[in-house]
């Protein structure tokens, strides 16, 4: 895609090599972007069941990357500690020269539960995950991109169920919400300085981590993961989950010079799903 080519990509959240992160960052690779890869690399040990990308899995990824014959950086951050989110975006400009893209995948939902039952930890961590670590990364690469002079663009990872909720997600959907918010916010802030920000909205979407999620729906509600998918799959008029690879695109869309004139915008990867 034009105006892609020979610039420098961040994503974060790019620890699992199945995940969206790591499509997307293969997809800037193909693209012929050089490419920073982040993730904070750590299990989240009060949060039983849920996993986060490894450091081998995301040098793995960087490795894989480097083929395509573009520079690419494995940093290790949480993305909720602005010392951290500093770091990385000083390590990507020393050492790559720039940030033209950024790309904020980082997210998760540690301790999702009913309101009633949620743990107040569990709320504030996944709005952090989320939330917070998409304003602290987006602050920090905005300043360097006005600073550079060329402008850039800046895509959040929102979710479908922040425009159609669904119970036991009340902390997810209100930090994708919030995304969404925040990416509008910012489109009218940075639109002067040649910054877009987009929001893209995946729907089920076929990852390990989705793949985890259902057998532990099995295990909970005494079904098979094959009746779990094939219920999902009903409700998707494409009838079928989406791939990284096809939110990968969209957001190598969202980047490129196609979009220019695009921003502020919180762009449905579903299927058609919401339409069901």
């Amino acid at each position: 895609m034009d105006g892609i080519k020979n610039k420098v990509a961040l994503i974060t959240g790019v620890g699992r090599i199945t995940g969206i992160g790591a499509g997307i960052a293969r997809r800037f690779a193909q693209e012929s972007a050089d490419v920073v890869i982040s993730d904070i690399c750590a299990d989240f040990k009060d949060a039983p069941g849920y996993g986060t990308g490894s450091w081998d899995q995301l040098n793995k990824t960087a490795e894989e990357l480097r083929a395509y014959g573009v520079r690419a950086l494995a940093v290790r951050c949480d993305v909720t500690k602005s010392d951290e989110v500093e770091a990385m975006m000083e390590q990507t400009v020393s050492e790559l020269g720039r940030i033209d893209f950024l790309v904020n995948n980082a997210g998760g939902n540690p301790g999702s539960a009913p309101v009633l039952m949620m743990e107040e930890e569990a709320w504030r961590r996944t709005l952090n995950i989320n939330a917070t670590g998409a304003f602290l990364c987006s602050k920090a690469a905005a300043q360097r991109m006005i600073a550079h002079g060329e402008g850039g663009k800046i895509v959040n990872l929102s979710s479908r169920t922040a425009k159609t909720p669904a119970p036991y997600l009340a902390a997810y959907i209100a930090a994708k919400q919030a995304i969404i918010g925040l990416t509008r916010a910012m489109a009218l802030e940075l639109g002067p300085f040649k910054i877009n920000v987009n929001a893209v909205c995946p729907g089920f979407i076929d990852t390990d981590l989705t793949r985890e999620g259902h057998a532990k729906q099995a295990e909970a509600t005494g079904v098979t993961v094959e009746q779990i998918v094939a219920e999902k799959i009903k409700s998707i008029p494409v009838g079928r989950f989406g791939t990284p690879e096809d939110v990968a695109s969209v957001v190598a869309f969202l980047c490129s010079k196609d979009a220019d004139y695009m921003t502020g915008q919180a762009i449905n990867i579903t299927g058609g799903w919401e339409m069901h």
